[in-house]
């Protein structure tokens, strides 16, 4: 059994989870993270830049030079982003997937 189809079997005739949810005053919204330099990622950096006998800045470059944008997220990027989306301006959103990837996902339009 698949999550849309058990998903499907559980909701009303017409009606999908969220709006089950919304209906209460509850919505969902989700953030789809790439890479975000925390102290783990750091760390994490470090013990691969070892491993290939590179610098971790070397690493953190090799890193950033994949990601379209040319950075790594930082984490108050992503509060930012949490922040805004749990807050009344975007009282009428839900069922968004906010992807914060440094454009390495494509989009389809």
């Amino acid at each position: 059994m698949n999550s849309a189809g058990a998903a499907k079997r559980r909701a009303p005739e017409g009606l999908n989870p969220e709006a089950l949810h919304a209906a209460k005053g509850v919505r969902m919204n989700a953030v789809n993270l790439g890479l975000t330099l925390t102290d783990c990622l750091q760390e994490g950096m470090a013990t691969d830049a070892r491993a290939q006998g590179i610098s971790p800045e070397e690493a953190m470059q090799r890193a950033n030079t994949r990601i379209p944008m040319g950075r790594i997220a930082k984490p108050e990027e992503v509060a930012d982003a949490v922040v805004y989306l749990a807050s009344v301006r975007t009282s009428y959103v839900s069922g968004v997937v906010l992807t914060m990837d440094g454009c390495t996902t494509p989009m389809v339009v």
